[in-house]
């Protein structure tokens, strides 16, 4: 097929048509302004996932905090609208770093904040010896030892202390303001398999957590993730919908059953990263409204 680009964002010319499939996007590539600025270093202070790497523009694999999830779906909405694309769906997919009963799924597609979610994400903000450099270096009785593997890195918080009112993070009322400001994203396997009627056996996530029948979530796959440290989920399609338009998912690759991860990835003939697959197929009709 010989595709070309068509203008900003066009879409692919074949046999002298346009088509347009939709838009695949992450975040734009440019310097953040002051606001944005201060909104990142005040979350880099207090969030687990944050401390490792200094701004989101900079880095090449984003660890999708509260906050830099939510300004993520701002800033497609807004590039979206400056294209003046409004009608294409937002594909935003990858490794979001938190489980679909965590705050940030939860914020993302519109449910309400549990007391237990809130509860985990005040016990997360933290402020790290590299931004507060009178905070005491730990080092654990295992890494002494030279035993790494016996410590998660991404479970157990260390070099860093409580943070205070002072240190300016967002609470979980002002997360929740800022996420109602924002469009809601739509998670193509938990809204995809929820339509199924017979899923052969195979597991998801609702079938070793219970969230609850209201709550989303429940049809993601039971792991994206199976290692020797965690078997969770981290790993999502998300869909921002056109304005005028819906989507549905006519199609998903399918799931690994539990037992053929074991007894961890990454696993020669099964799987070559310690992440599985996701894979949608989507299609997008007008609101009777529109």
């Amino acid at each position: 097929m010989d595709a070309k680009r068509r203008g900003t964002g066009g879409g692919l010319k074949e046999d002298g048509k346009t088509r347009r499939v939709g838009w695949v996007t992450c975040a734009e590539q440019r310097r953040p302004t002051d606001l944005e600025r201060d909104f990142l270093n005040a979350n880099r202070k207090g969030m687990r996932t944050s401390l490792q790497l200094p701004e989101l523009d900079r880095r090449s694999l984003l660890f999708f905090i509260v906050p830099q999830a939510g300004i993520l779906v701002r800033e497609t909405s807004r590039f979206r609208t400056e294209l003046k694309v409004n009608h294409w769906p937002c594909i935003i997919s990858g490794d979001f770093n938190f489980a679909p009963d965590d705050a940030a799924y939860s914020l993302l597609v519109g449910d309400t904040l549990l007391p237990e979610q809130e509860q985990r994400l005040l016990s997360s903000y933290v402020v790290h010896f590299s931004v507060d450099p009178t905070v005491p270096r730990a080092v654990t009785a295992a890494l002494e030892e030279g035993g790494e593997e016996a410590v998660d890195p991404d479970r157990v918080i260390t070099s860093a202390r409580a943070a205070t009112p002072a240190d300016g993070l967002l609470s979980p009322t002002e997360l929740i303001e800022f996420f109602s400001r924002i469009p809601r994203l739509r998670s193509t396997y938990d809204f995809g398999l929820s339509k199924v009627k017979d899923l052969a056996g195979l597991q998801t996530f609702g079938s070793r957590v219970a969230l609850g029948p209201s709550r989303r979530g429940s049809y993601e796959p039971a792991y994206t993730s199976y290692t020797h440290y965690w078997k969770t989920v981290l790993d999502y399609v998300f869909v921002m919908d056109p304005v005028d338009r819906r989507s549905d998912v006519i199609a998903l690759l399918s799931l690994h059953r539990t037992a053929d991860l074991e007894p961890g990835l990454p696993q020669k003939g099964v799987c070559s990263s310690d992440h599985i697959s996701l894979a949608a197929e989507l299609c997008c009709e007008r609101t009777r409204e529109s």
